[in-house]
């Protein structure tokens, strides 16, 4: 997961999470992101003040889209049944 500058359009840092990651979400209440990974079957959780993965949940086949809800209390994520 690359993470960019942009005011110079340039990558400033590599996080590196699961296995083919697609989707993106930000806690709106707390400095951490959410990466669905579909070929690892898990979710990264970034901490955005240190840009390092600080847990990985293991998920259902092949999550994809992920969304949390404005009081950041669930996340829901897409996954392809077997």
């Amino acid at each position: 997961l690359g993470v960019l500058d942009l005011t110079t359009n340039t990558i400033i840092a590599e996080i590196p999470v699961g296995t083919n990651p697609f989707d993106v979400a930000l806690n709106p209440t707390s400095n951490r992101a959410y990466v669905t990974n579909v070929f690892s079957n898990d979710v990264s959780v970034i901490d955005l003040t240190t840009n390092a993965v600080i847990a990985t949940i293991p998920l259902g086949a092949s999550p994809r889209g992920i969304i949390i809800l404005p009081n950041a209390d669930k996340a829901y994520v897409a996954t392809v049944p077997n």
